[in-house]
């Protein structure tokens, strides 16, 4: 269209160097009148961590790796959370997967679970509104949803979003997005980045040696995703981060280690540890340990499980005098016998174990060469039998030749002999025919010579 020098004010929180050509093209525009203010685009509250998965796309098992039993995290202490996948019927099978890794049958089938909804474009708009009003009420901690939620929601509460298979750049970008909007620090997982040449940001992304806060920043301003630090657009990006005093970013790329540990942690992750996981996992886990030393290296921990185990000492002294007299019966000669006595019955075990083992093996053996022996016979008998059929067909088919050759022989026979005596019969015939007309010609001459 013609804007007539009429001032336009586009608004997009992401918009890529395609996006903004096909806007020019389709408003008319000239680029040489088009204005681009751009705001900060790295999203440092966020924090990107990429896994590669380990089962197929369709089935969605790798989410079993995200999720723990409902009686280790139930709902209410759940981390908001959004899943995003490419199709309505896979958003069903993401709620299948998260209710088998909760442990709560046929959850899936209830609209109104209180851990896990859908969203997508089938859903009815009653249903949309009071999924997304129970997720901003604390109602529904999870949701599985396609792209149809993270393009016109603004949903502060979420704490962490999933994305797997393979998507669109900036539809992607924009799903990330909903994370951490409170201010708060946020994780994106990316699922099922696989290096495939149909979508080449998709590859970019899978093999991309860059820090992934910086590159999805970079793609939304220049269109592609750099693949090494050499990058110009790279080392320019990251001096103006630096410079502008930005947070050390914690990606899968920038500390694979700790995105390692955070992996395999994520599933004690809640709301209440959400913050301490993902700002320093290694360390807090050094904390613990170093504090369980701390603690039980003050007192023996024969002592500890004496005092649990009767309920406290009733008197000064109790604990110690009671660990004192196991300790000198442990000590003891009774007890001594009774250690050597378990050794010698773990010894008569161990060999008795070694000796039906041997035993069952010498069994197997000969159970194994009476099959063969068996299987040989059988085969030897199969082989006679075929052998003692093939010569009976034999000698019925000789049997059969000389009855044929005997009947054979018979029918030229009775041919033979009925030839003859059709012969035979002919001959007389023609004897009988020439005397009868022999004796029709004679009385014609008798009678001829009398009137003469």
């Amino acid at each position: 269209m013609a804007t007539n020098n009429v001032p336009v004010l586009l608004l997009s929180a992401t918009c890529r160097p395609e996006a903004v050509d096909a806007i020019t093209t389709s408003l008319m525009l000239h680029p040489s009148g088009l204005h681009m203010i751009d705001g900060e685009l790295t999203h440092p509250e966020i924090r990107f961590i990429r896994i590669y998965m380990d089962s197929t796309l369709t089935s969605c098992n790798d989410l079993l790796r995200l999720f723990a039993p409902h009686t280790h995290t139930p709902a209410n202490q759940a981390v908001p959370m959004i899943i995003y996948s490419g199709t309505c019927n896979r958003t069903f099978q993401v709620m299948k997967v998260v209710n088998k890794a909760q442990n709560t049958k046929k959850h899936k089938y209830n609209p109104c679970d209180g851990f896990i909804r859908r969203y997508h474009t089938v859903t009815g708009e009653e249903e949309k509104e009071r999924t997304i009003e129970d997720f901003r009420n604390t109602k529904v901690p999870v949701i599985s949803a396609t792209m149809a939620l993270g393009l016109r929601q603004n949903l502060k509460r979420v704490r962490c979003v999933v994305h797997m298979g393979r998507g669109d750049p900036g539809v992607i970008v924009q799903m990330v997005g909903q994370c951490g909007r409170d201010g708060n620090p946020g994780v994106a997982d990316f699922a099922g980045l696989e290096c495939q040449d149909d979508d080449d940001w998709m590859d970019a992304c899978a093999v991309s040696e860059c820090c992934i806060r910086i590159a999805t920043a970079l793609d939304s301003k220049v269109g592609y995703i750099p693949l090494t630090e050499d990058d110009p657009n790279m080392r320019a990006k990251r001096a103006h981060e630096e410079s502008q005093g930005f947070a050390k970013c914690k990606c899968s790329t920038c500390e694979p280690e700790a995105a390692k540990v955070l992996i395999e942690r994520i599933k004690q992750m809640n709301q209440s540890n959400f913050d301490p996981l993902l700002k320093n996992p290694i360390e807090q886990a050094q904390a613990v340990v170093d504090l369980f030393n701390q603690i039980y290296a003050r007192e023996d921990h024969d002592t500890i499980m004496l005092k649990k185990a009767i309920g406290g000492q009733c008197f000064d002294g109790q604990i110690e005098a009671l660990n004192v007299a196991i300790r000198d019966w442990k000590e003891g000669e009774y007890y001594c016998q009774h250690l050597r006595r378990q050794v010698e019955i773990d010894d008569f075990i161990e060999a008795e174990g070694v000796r039906m083992r041997e035993a069952m093996e010498l069994k197997l053996a000969g159970l194994k060469a009476q099959a063969a022996l068996r299987q040989l016979s059988e085969r030897q008998a199969k082989m006679d039998a075929k052998a003692a059929e093939k010569q009976g067909q034999n000698t019925e088919r000789q049997a059969q030749r000389l009855r044929g050759a005997k009947d054979r022989a018979m029918e030229k026979r009775l041919i033979a002999a009925e030839r003859a005596a059709e012969r035979t019969w002919i001959a007389k015939e023609k004897k009988a025919t020439k005397a009868l007309e022999k004796q029709q010609c004679t009385p014609a001459v008798a009678a001829s010579s009398q009137q003469i």
